[in-house]
Parts: C-alpha cells; sequence; structure tokens
C-alpha cells in the first residue's frame, strides 16, 4: 500500500483468521494484564483520530515478472 508490499501467500497459516484456532505453535497465546501491572495505571488508551483508508484511483498493472520462480514483481509505472 506505501512504498510496496512484499507479501508470500506460500507461509499462510490455514485459518489463522478463524475464532477456535489451536495451534499454540505459531505465536504465544495472549494473556489478560491489568494496567497496574503494567505499571501504567490510570492511563487512558485510545484509538487513533486517523481518517479512514478509501479507495481514490484504482490502479492496473503496467507489467507482471517473475524474476524468481514463484516471486512475483506488479509494476504500477508510479
Amino acid at each position: 500500500m506505501y512504498n510496496g508490499e512484499k507479501y508470500d501467500a506460500t507461509k499462510e497459516v490455514e485459518g489463522w483468521a478463524n475464532a477456535g484456532l489451536k495451534d499454540t505453535s505459531l505465536w504465544t497465546v495472549p494473556t489478560l494484564t491489568s494496567a497496574k501491572e503494567l505499571g501504567i495505571g490510570g492511563t487512558k488508551i485510545v484509538s487513533q483520530n486517523i481518517p479512514l483508508s478509501t479507495t481514490y484511483t484504482l490502479i492496473k498493472a503496467v507489467s507482471v515478472t517473475e524474476p524468481v520462480k514463484g516471486t512475483f514483481v506488479y509494476d504500477f509505472g508510479q
């Protein structure tokens, strides 16, 4: 999105975004910790006040190359 992106779809873990995924080898299971335990008692956590991402213009790729087998580079000519 900004300054390019590297994404390897072969490294996707099936079902990683589904509720109930039980594979804890992928990452540490989150735990609930109070602000007091973190030493930040009294701190108010708020969301960032930024505009939503919006589609302004759809851009078609000028070219698509495969410099290495299985690696694709999309040139949007910008």
